[in-house]
């Protein structure tokens, strides 16, 4: 059975992670002022064990040792989520995923700790807590460890509220550069035309696509 942490643990223990850091810099401070070496000069900095109170640690220890599938081995994933390059996924495929992404835009929010103001939808949501994460989270060592888990939810929001059961997509967009229109994208099939630029638009907006029309 497939596992994860709820939005408001994730959030938790990214703080979590970010109190560790922000104490374990004020120790190596500390440190450098009775003759320690700096960061600039150390070559590896040992974790600080008393950052976490003990309820804190254990926290962290179970989501930690805790896999998608409920195991307490992290090492242990024999069914690894597939991601597949846009390309590649057949036609039905890329209608499947796009009507999926706007079926969470129609799914009704639930009540969470994230605030209202964050949107109506499961979709707005999801996006409320990338934008509040972003200064935790970017510029980071925890950016792609973080990210990882946040496309997982994704994944697990479109199966769970939208019964999609097909791979996540990607979209390699270095074969595209200078011709994005070229890409199959941006198609009133899936995710709308794009808008050609004239002089003096600030804000040109897609119009047509999946995510315009109603279901």
């Amino acid at each position: 059975m497939f596992k994860t942490m709820s939005f408001e643990q994730a959030l938790r223990l990214a703080e979590l992670d970010k109190q560790m850091a922000a104490e374990a810099l004020a120790k190596t401070g500390e440190a450098s002022s009775v003759g320690y070496p700096s960061p600039t000069n150390a070559t590896k900095t040992e974790p600080q064990a008393s950052a976490y109170s003990n309820e804190q640690q254990q926290e962290s220890d179970v989501m930690a040792s805790t896999d998608h599938r409920g195991t307490t081995d992290p090492l242990s994933c024999h069914h690894p989520r597939t991601r597949v390059e846009w390309r590649n996924l057949a036609d039905e495929e890329k209608r499947s995923y796009v009507h999926a992404v706007r079926c969470l835009m129609d799914k009704p929010a639930p009540h969470n700790q994230i605030p209202a103001s964050a949107g109506d939808s499961v979709y707005a949501q999801l996006a409320w807590v990338h934008v509040y994460m972003a200064p935790q989270v970017h510029n980071t060592d925890l950016f792609l460890p973080w990210h990882r888990y946040y496309m997982l939810v994704f994944e697990q929001l479109l199966r769970d509220h939208c019964d999609y059961r097909g791979p996540l997509a990607w979209w390699d967009e270095t074969q595209d550069t200078g011709n994005f229109t070229s890409s199959g994208l941006f198609t009133d099939e899936y995710y709308g035309e794009l808008p050609v630029i004239g002089n003096g638009d600030t804000e040109p907006c897609v119009t047509t696509g999946v995510g315009q029309r109603l279901p």
